[in-house]
């Protein structure tokens, strides 16, 4: 699968390909503290073997996302979205297509793209 490292700044550190996995024991290391309060079992390791160095792009409190599986691809095409009290659109996903569609009335913005992290 394809992933991205995302920092505790929201910001992508670098993006590469996992080649195997595996679980670590229970107790690997000591439960940490996070920036992200909504993960909660901050106590499972996992051990990634990635095709790409990522050159020490990985921190403490950065989160992997796994691109494979966030709806990439998406086609959204030819819809009339009418007086919506938030955005319009909400892109969650990469490598998507929004063709032909039209967005009146929405009390935010039409489209807004960003990743979304921080769900509880």
């Amino acid at each position: 699968d394809r992933i991205v490292v995302v920092g505790d700044d929201g910001k992508p550190r670098g993006q590469t390909h996992v080649l195997r996995v595996r679980e670590l024991p229970y107790d690997y290391l000591p439960v940490i503290s996070l920036s992200w309060p909504h993960f909660k079992d901050n106590h499972y390791y996992f051990e990634l073997e990635l095709n790409t160095n990522l050159n020490g792009n990985i921190f403490p409190n950065d989160v992997i996302s796994n691109i494979n599986h966030t709806g990439s691809e998406y086609v959204l095409r030819g819809n009339f979205i009418l007086n919506h009290r938030a955005r319009g659109i909400l892109v969650k996903a990469l490598d998507g297509l929004l063709p032909t569609n039209k967005i009146v009335g929405s009390s935010m913005a039409g489209i807004v793209m960003q990743p979304e992290l921080g769900w509880g």
